[in-house]
């Protein structure tokens, strides 16, 4: 249980927390209305419910906890209705100030990991994410026995990151700043998921939108190194112009290096064999 904590909090140490701006030059009136316009809410950003001064111990249970950077849980929701308890992941930040709360934001994106809920409790955070089962990273799928990423995995994983980006940029206005293939994981369908946004949202500075279109031009490059289809001329094409000014994710994902990509999910043997040799065992593996 413990491995699949840790890839799910993704790799490295947590940064500093910081105070946010309070002032988002953003105005309530300009707010649409869930009433007069439903249809632009789908996928709008919502203020995250925050419960302070209160125990997230009170309303979940923990199963099993796991530390890299930062502490983070396994739970189970006391007050599920269901006969069986919804599971969670909490992760706790030390040091962070209450006002940074108010940063918080609930994602409504497919490739983002969703983080609905956050309590505040002795100078801590704990930050309420969906727990993805059996994810993989990416940097395990690259290294996977079963086989090496072509070009319709590798155009689909960079489908996936700029979907996700282009989110993160145009709706929340922010950007990620820390995405790499220990960052970003793979559910058993073999959907893509960015991890760690949540506690990107309480850290205030300048941010880089650039950065991130960057980082998807760098994943590429590392997947192309073992692919056979590394040096595909689109692929070499649509890595270069990650990093050129003129660019944003909206225009990276009319790139024709994405068209071979069969939807923003790569095949579940990747995932499955990924998640497999992860655990010691004595299974053979078959190659493609």
């Amino acid at each position: 249980m413990e491995r699949r904590l840790t890839q799910w909090g993704g790799i490295g140490n947590h940064p500093k927390i910081l105070l946010p701006k309070t002032d988002t030059g953003q105005h309530e009136a300009d707010q649409p209305s869930s009433k007069s316009w439903p249809h632009l809410l789908n996928d709008t950003p919502m203020q995250m419910t925050a419960l302070m001064d209160k125990s997230p111990w009170q309303t979940h249970q923990k199963i099993s906890s796991s530390k890299q950077g930062s502490k983070v849980y396994v739970a189970s929701c006391r007050q599920s209705k269901a006969k069986s308890r919804k599971l969670v992941a909490i992760r706790k930040i030390d040091q962070c100030p209450k006002e940074a709360l108010k940063a918080l934001k609930v994602t409504k994106n497919e490739h983002i990991i969703k983080c609905d809920q956050a309590y505040y409790w002795e100078g801590s955070v704990y930050l309420i994410h969906e727990l993805i089962r059996n994810a993989v990273t990416l940097g395990q799928v690259m290294v996977n026995p079963w086989g090496p990423l072509y070009a319709p995995e590798m155009a689909a994983i960079c489908l996936g990151l700029l979907k996700g980006i282009k989110y993160i940029h145009e709706k929340l206005n922010m950007a990620h700043e820390d995405i790499t293939k220990d960052t970003v994981l793979f559910t058993s369908e073999g959907q893509l998921k960015i991890a760690n946004l949540a506690e990107k949202m309480l850290c205030v500075g300048n941010r880089s939108q650039r950065s991130d279109l960057v980082s998807v031009g760098v994943i590429l490059s590392e997947m192309m190194q073992t692919s056979p289809d590394g040096d595909q001329e689109g692929a070499m094409d649509f890595k270069d112009k990650c990093s050129h000014q003129d660019q944003t994710a909206a225009t990276l994902l009319n790139h024709r290096f994405l068209q071979q990509a069969q939807g923003p999910t790569i095949r579940v043997e990747y995932v499955y064999i990924s998640d497999l040799v992860a655990v010691p065992s004595s299974v053979s593996v078959f190659g493609r």
